[in-house]
């Protein structure tokens, strides 16, 4: 189905969201619903019962996991329902998945420990990122938050002695040497694997070199916490404004498309409420990741009813392209329901309109026309070695086409929006007016 055709059945996220919790809406919303921090006040008007039917907890979990916040989610449900479901119940087949992802955070946290504990033995001191540090900086209990790998950031010159402890602990690399080259070459960081499992990312930059977004990693340690958890291993972590700038950079690489980065701003801006949002625009605006910054905060604003500056609610001061080109691209439609619309011209777009200058999105239109959209493609495929001659096959003229496509798709869909709501706004992505849905923003 063509993208204007959905956006003409999908109800409008932006309306429902707005409205009273008992208001009918897709999976993907009341699972934007459970993220909130305020859910369990709303539990009891939310329409939960139907997740009883086998087919739709299936649904549920499938949506949950593509999101990364199942446990969060079935942590929230199980704590209203105050007993473990019992095994014949409607509930039995919801809750399946709980025991293993309790038994996976548990694990990993004692993994972690034993990381960092031989790395500050060894006197190595990698920033925690991402899961790792945010289970401890802005969530409650590990189980919310989901951790497929540990990601550290390490000095350049730390790299070898860290990647040389992981060894003694039983990591090692799945890559052939020239796969390695190339990763050290194109990308930042080094993925080492344990026999059972646990995965590790050692990171020594935070944005793939070149890219037209990017942060600087030497800020990240000299504004860089010490914490120490309740029970585990002291750590490093970035500083709030910065571990918020690092999940926005997220965002943008992947495009917009995992409710669990929003979540993640959510907490963060919930547990630190003294933010410097002075530092965070300006960074932003610095690394080019002002428009990703911006639409990331108003999309958890909206979602999550996260209080927000007012520039970052109303898009105030973004390019002006950039300001039409996201609100065109129906942001809170790409995030919950990118799966449905399965295009990959979306992230494309949405990404182009993240870009905060023409020349950025020239160069980033030559980048995918040239074919040259990763050079990494190889390693990604498993190849032992890039192939001579090989063009990589995730570029070239025929994306170019399919993302002009979508954005006359996503023009279409916009007129007709705006005019079948006779200028509400109810339809705007960017809130109108400096007091509308900013809930304890400052300008």
């Amino acid at each position: 189905m063509a993208p204007a055709a959905l956006a003409l059945l999908i109800p409008d996220p932006e309306e429902i969201l707005r409205s009273e919790p008992t208001s009918p809406g897709p999976i993907q919303l009341l699972i934007a619903r459970l993220c909130r921090r305020d859910a369990p006040d709303h539990l009891a008007l939310l329409d939960i019962e139907g997740l009883t039917e086998t087919s739709t907890a299936q649904a549920f979990l499938a949506e949950c996991a593509r999101h990364g916040v199942r446990g969060l989610v079935l942590k929230r449900l199980l704590d209203a329902r105050s007993t473990e479901p019992a095994a014949e119940s409607g509930w039995a087949a919801l809750f399946e998945p709980l025991p293993l992802l309790r038994k996976q955070a548990t694990l990993w946290e004692l993994e972690q420990d034993r990381i960092l504990t031989a790395l500050r033995s060894a006197g190595t001191h990698p920033i925690v990122l991402k899961g790792g540090a945010l289970r401890h900086m802005a969530y409650d209990h590990p189980l919310e938050r989901w951790m497929g790998d540990l990601d550290l950031l390490v000095h350049a010159e730390d790299m070898t002695p860290l990647l040389s402890t992981l060894s003694t602990l039983g990591y090692s690399s799945e890559y052939s040497a020239a796969a390695r080259e190339g990763i050290e070459e194109h990308h930042y960081h080094h993925v080492v694997t344990h026999p059972n499992g646990f995965i590790v990312e050692a990171h020594q930059g935070l944005t793939r070199p070149g890219a037209p977004c990017a942060l600087d990693p030497v800020r990240f340690f000299q504004r860089a916490t010490e914490i120490h958890p309740s029970g585990g291993a002291p750590m490093l972590v970035p500083s709030p404004e910065d571990m918020v700038l690092h999940l926005v950079s997220q965002i943008e690489q992947e495009g917009c498309r995992r409710l669990s980065r929003i979540v993640d701003l959510d907490r963060v801006i919930a547990a630190f409420t003294e933010l410097d949002w002075d530092y965070l625009r300006n960074r932003g605006e610095a690394g080019n990741l002002g428009v990703a910054l911006a639409v990331s905060l108003r999309l958890a604003n909206l979602l999550l009813s996260t209080p927000v500056p007012d520039w970052a609610a109303n898009g105030r001061g973004l390019p002006p392209a950039s300001r039409r080109g996201t609100e065109l691209a129906r942001p809170v439609e790409h995030l919950l329901f990118a799966k449905s619309q399965g295009v990959v011209a979306a992230q494309d777009l949405f990404r182009f309109w993240l870009l905060p200058s023409w020349t950025l999105r020239g160069a980033r239109l030559r980048e995918l026309a040239a074919r040259r959209a990763d050079p990494l493609e190889w390693v990604w495929e498993g190849k032992e070695s890039p192939e001579e001659g090989e063009e990589i096959s995730n570029g070239g003229l025929g994306r170019l086409l399919k993302m002009a496509a979508y954005q006359l798709w996503t023009e279409t869909a916009g007129r007709f929006g705006r005019a079948s709501v006779a200028g509400s706004g109810t339809r705007h992505f960017w809130g109108q007016d400096p007091e509308d849905h900013t809930p304890g923003g400052t300008g």
